[in-house]
């Protein structure tokens, strides 16, 4: 199912969550991607998009990874990852682009936290990168995360 055919049966707003972001905070407790976010109507949507830093014990803290349900409304996920440094892996850090142009078939989802920062997805079906856009009109791509990872 893709975006905008979700959005036209639901009639729900599209999955948006622009991101104000700094490089070097974006890791910390206070970083602007991990505060709350929320739909349009303001419900907050952890069961359908989900922030989260990368664990300590794996050294990952630097890294900040996105799960958001795929389809829209299900259970099912797809997960981005912001690794600028490569703590991660340096292929996933290869796939991040700090200043990208958001792409012309992206579609604002809905979704946006407390800082402004907004959620694109591309409209289609393949979902290769998850745009995040602050409220000064930065675009951030974070690279898809197939098949998702954790840390044990």
């Amino acid at each position: 199912m893709d975006l905008q055919g979700w959005q036209r049966r639901t009639g729900a707003g599209v999955l948006t969550a622009l991101v104000a972001v700094g490089i070097g905070a974006c890791g910390g407790p206070d970083s602007p991607l991990l505060g709350q976010w929320q739909d349009d109507e303001g419900a907050p949507s952890r069961d359908q998009l989900q922030l989260y830093r990368g664990e300590d014990h794996c050294d990952w803290t630097a890294a900040v990874f996105l799960r958001v349900a795929w389809p829209p409304g299900t259970a099912t996920g797809r997960q981005f990852v912001r690794d600028p440094e490569g703590v991660v892996s340096a292929e996933l850090s290869s796939g991040f682009a700090g200043d990208a142009v958001l792409p012309a078939d992206a579609v604002r989802t809905g979704y946006r936290n407390e800082s402004g920062v907004q959620l694109w997805l591309p409209s289609g079906e393949e979902l290769e990168h998850a745009y995040l856009v602050t409220s000064s009109g930065t675009v951030e791509a974070w690279p898809l995360v197939d098949p998702p990872m954790g840390c044990d």
